[in-house]
């Protein structure tokens, strides 16, 4: 029988990476972050921006830094225009709705359990990050149980692989899709 294992206890007893995951889930980020300006320094916190002195405003086991909202230099992931045009975005409506995403985990549980019953049984590429806080790579290794088809492929990054090396990453998935989809000379293998 499988158990649907909560966040808080995850957190507690397994994972305090995912610690995070707390703060999104509660009502503290949306409370904090309410201007334009602060959803900026949020979103630069995501992204690895930081203070003048290196100080990181976001981190795995506690979530944004608070303190550093207002402090964040932009980091070198975004550029000014993708910053401004994400900033816009989530300030039409805020960061409630897009943070729902860590308050559905019961629902999440349900709806994904027959999954797990049977597994994922078509081909599956995972572009592992290295160096991701969030996502440690442990948490990959026993992947291939539950997607027998898994193609594992590795890059040296943080969370953010695609914009930290996105022709290494566009080139993993561009190889693996030729060997699914063309290898044979026949297309819609996928």
């Amino acid at each position: 029988m499988t158990k649907n294992i909560s966040i808080e206890y995850m957190v507690r007893n397994l994972s305090p990476h995912f610690a995070y995951q707390l703060q999104f889930k509660s009502e503290k980020v949306e409370k904090a972050i309410r201007s334009k300006a602060e959803i900026r320094q949020f979103l630069i916190a995501l992204y690895g921006g930081r203070t003048q002195e290196g100080e990181v405003g976001f981190d795995a086991n506690n979530g944004v830094l608070f303190d550093k909202i207002g402090q964040l230099k932009p980091s070198r992931l975004l550029s000014e225009e993708e910053l401004d045009f994400y900033t816009d975005e989530f300030a039409r409506n805020g960061l409630h709705g897009p943070l729902n995403y860590y308050r559905t985990g019961d629902l999440d549980y349900d709806d994904e359990l027959p999954i797990l019953e049977r597994g994922v049984q078509i081909p599956t590429l995972f572009i592992q990050a290295l160096r991701d806080e969030a996502l440690p790579p442990y948490l990959g290794k026993s992947m291939g149980q539950q997607v027998p088809r898994l193609t594992l492929e590795q890059v040296d990054t943080s969370h953010w692989a695609l914009w930290e090396k996105p022709e290494e990453v566009n080139e993993i998935i561009r190889s693996w899709l030729n060997q699914q989809y063309f290898a044979d000379g026949r297309s819609g293998k996928l």
